[in-house]
């Protein structure tokens, strides 16, 4: 028998066409032993909480608490969760139709203690792939870590005892990096697919877009880098790099850090005498998003870059006499 996914839902104050909308793309999935668990974290908007009022799925878990956050509410989504595979969705989101129908067969047929999928950024009248690598099973930690072009745990499936002892930072953005980390350090195995999207829309009002909650973003990076190191303090220096070359260029803000002396000697301070090459894209990432052409992880295929688009060309294999 199929095994069950608990899919975790925060809710705080979305508009009912996005939350119905990602809902809707977890109940029609391909994959049907789900639950669904919707979280409402401390709503005040009346239409919001008229919504939830109508929502009648046995499928469907509704609790709600006070506010905690997307990290908070995420824990209160693992505590009440009863499936083996725990899976994140943010209310203003949406998924393919088969994603946890590919992730699960993924896990299950070999032994991976998660998959990834690929996230795409999705506007008005765009979408913008960030995830480029091959279908592949890996177990070495630093080839795990080549992968990873994001932070995000939403675009992802995990067996559910990876978060015996893993919990999300409340009341904090960019949570969902440390558990991340902490969950690819822990996990045996991890399967990668580029078959399956999630969908994050660019939403405006959005914690990430927000102008108003621009210093509490930096000093949330600052924190999370600071839990990551952290994380990582007794691994290598090699998955050290590995994780910290990924992470820094998320977490460090690049405005702060070419203006603000305290914080750029923070960050130093805190990645050690490897600061700079950690602090490498960062520099180089206006110009990359210009324009630039490069290989993906296995050198299959060219990734391309043009004003910010990504395109995904296979490469044509050698010619051998």
């Amino acid at each position: 028998m199929n095994k069950k996914i608990s899919v975790t839902i925060p809710v705080y104050n979305v508009e009912t066409d996005y939350i119905e909308n990602a809902i809707n793309s977890v109940i029609n999935q391909t994959y049907k032993n789900i639950e669904i668990i919707l979280v409402n974290d401390g709503s005040t908007d009346e239409k919001t909480l008229e919504f939830l009022k109508t929502i009648n799925n046995p499928q469907i878990k509704i609790i709600s608490q006070e506010n905690k956050g997307l990290g908070g509410a995420r824990n209160t989504g693992i505590e009440n969760s009863t499936g083996e595979y725990i899976g994140f969705l943010d209310a203003d989101d949406w998924l393919d139709t088969d994603f946890y129908e590919v992730l699960y067969n993924l896990c299950e047929e070999n032994d991976a203690d998660m998959a990834c999928g690929t996230l795409t950024r999705t506007g008005i009248d765009y979408q913008k792939p960030m995830d480029h690598f091959d279908n592949k099973i890996i177990i070495d930690f630093v080839e795990k870590m080549k992968y990873i072009t994001n932070g995000s745990t939403c675009s992802k499936l995990f067996k559910k005892e990876l978060f015996s002892n893993i919990r999300f930072k409340e009341h904090t953005y960019y949570e969902d990096n440390p558990v991340l980390v902490e969950t690819l350090v822990k996990s045996r195995k991890v399967a990668f697919t580029d078959t399956v999207k999630y969908y994050y829309r660019e939403n405006p009002k959005s914690i990430c877009l927000n102008p108003e909650k621009k210093e509490k973003r930096k000093k949330d990076r600052l924190y999370m880098l600071n839990n990551i190191c952290e994380i990582i303090k007794d691994k290598t220096q090699q998955e050290k790099d590995a994780v910290l070359n990924v992470f820094t260029p998320i977490l460090v803000d690049g405005e702060a850090y070419n203006t603000e002396k305290d914080y750029q000697a923070e960050i130093k301070n805190l990645l050690g005498k490897n600061y700079k090459k950690y602090l490498l894209k960062i520099k180089n990432s206006f110009i990359e998003n210009i324009f630039s052409l490069k290989n993906s992880a296995e050198k299959t295929h060219k990734i391309v870059t043009i004003l910010w688009i990504k395109f995904k060309i296979k490469r044509k294999p050698k010619n051998h006499a």
